[in-house]
């Protein structure tokens, strides 16, 4: 009886060092696509997916990672111009992009463009230089905006917020411009996002109230252990 009580005084301070946080997480859509180089186009959107005489894009985004289906409507070959492209967080900043294929390590250096051939398609994924590093063999991402500050340990707070963001999708809007030379023409276009189906998400994360006595409670859990070996 002695040696199940210590085992769950071991259990109950070891597991204290940690807390739920609750927040908003969204699905986003494609609101709506703006160009600027050639005035006679005329495109539009449906069910997240742009089309215009000249491309058609279909984006999915999952926070900092964008994945693309890009596809060449015109008569004859398109390329995309990844150093012009650029990525603006919902705060109005701008950061440049890397796309799939280019190594982590060389991120910061000039990306040559891809080419697209008349009536073809590619598939590409994009996101913020600045969420991308590299372990080992892969990328690690990072979201890009930072929303500790709408993380709650009461779950009741969080549902209040998913009602804001309902009222003000703009919390959680987002912007891509992609470049593509057409026609010998540079041609940008700039893809909106907004938050859609809000929704609380939760994680479990170590307390920091708790952490500055962490090893304390490790230490006392050894010597815990230790005394029902001994009763």
């Amino acid at each position: 009886m002695i040696r199940l009580l210590i085992f769950f005084i071991i259990i109950t301070s070891l597991s204290s060092c940690y807390t739920t946080q609750y927040f908003v997480n969204t699905k986003y859509k494609l609101a709506e696509v703006n160009s600027y180089g050639n005035e006679d186009i005329v495109g539009h959107t449906d069910n997240d997916t742009y089309v215009d005489e000249y491309v058609g894009i279909a984006p999915i985004v999952d926070d900092a990672l964008i994945s693309l289906i890009i596809r060449n409507h015109h008569n004859s070959s398109i390329k995309i111009l990844w150093d012009d492209a650029s990525y603006v967080d919902y705060t109005g900043e701008a950061h440049r992009i890397i796309h799939e294929g280019i190594n982590p390590t060389n991120k910061e250096t000039s990306h040559i463009p891809t080419t697209i051939p008349a009536g073809s398609y590619i598939e590409d994924t994009v996101a913020p230089i600045d969420c991308i590093t590299f372990n080992k063999d892969s990328w690690v991402v990072t979201p890009i905006n930072d929303y500790d500050n709408y993380k709650f340990k009461d779950r009741l707070r969080a549902e209040e917020l998913v009602q804001e963001c309902k009222d003000n999708s703009h919390l959680f809007q987002s912007k891509l411009l992609l470049p593509f030379e057409i026609d010998g023409k540079k041609v940008e276009y700039t893809l909106k996002f907004i938050g859609d189906e809000f929704y609380v998400d939760s994680e479990v994360v170590k307390d920091s109230d708790t952490a500055t006595i962490v090893v304390s409670l490790s230490t006392l859990g050894v010597v815990l252990i230790a005394l029902i070996f001994l009763l």
